[in-house]
């Protein structure tokens, strides 16, 4: 074989070899030219994004797959994409995704302008990084701490606030109150022998009326 043929076979495996790695990448890598038609893309995006194949995709736009991805997101990536084309060089946002099977996944957008020799913008390559079980574990702990706060203001037995959330709030209120020229009125109310009725009636409905006077 001459220095050409192996140079052409050379080539060739490395082209295969860049194909094979492409598609062995589970996130998913797109590149689409300067009027938004996509022009390749991995397997990740095409089965595990639009589920439909690769040669379906390219050749269109966002807005050619309607079924299959939602207006008010292809508005956005759009967007997105004008954004990075008037101004080349990089992009990295957060934005929602329909997945194959349907359900909304959260993904990091990085996205790069391509460009020529002559630093013409040809197009725009990008990568997405699923990132929904990070979501949904900032939403777990969000949770969390908001139902921390509740009970750290709260009586556990009445679920009336404490005098913790009291003693923070009332001053607060007090100084606005007096800054706008409001009344302000405060009652305080005393359950008269309620150790009697405990010691008649037992501590659990003791518990049940003061519940009740609470409300």
């Amino acid at each position: 074989m001459n220095q050409t043929g192996r140079q052409a076979g050379g080539t060739h495996h490395l082209d295969s070899f860049l194909e094979m790695l492409f598609n062995t990448i589970p996130n998913p890598i797109f590149y689409k030219d300067r009027d938004g038609v996509y022009q390749n893309c991995n397997d990740a995006l095409s089965k595990g994004i639009l589920g439909i194949p690769k040669e379906e995709i390219i050749g269109r736009s966002l807005y050619e797959f309607p079924d299959l991805i939602p207006k008010e997101f292809a508005d956005i990536y759009y967007k997105k994409d004008q954004e990075l084309f008037e101004t080349p060089g990089t992009q990295n946002y957060e934005g929602k995704v329909r997945c194959a099977k349907g359900e909304i996944c959260y993904y990091n957008f990085y996205k790069a302008t391509f460009l020529s020799d002559t630093k013409e913008v040809l197009g725009i390559v990008g990568v997405m990084l699923d990132i929904s079980d990070y979501k949904k574990t900032l939403k777990e702990l969000d949770d969390k701490n908001l139902t921390l706060n509740r009970l750290s203001i709260t009586d556990a037995l009445t679920e009336v606030y404490n005098r913790r959330y009291f003693e923070d709030i009332f001053e607060k209120k007090l100084n606005l109150l007096n800054r706008h020229k409001q009344p302000f009125a405060l009652m305080i109310i005393d359950v008269d022998f309620f150790k009697d009725f405990n010691d008649v009636f037992g501590h659990q409905l003791g518990d049940v009326a003061l519940q009740k006077i609470a409300k």
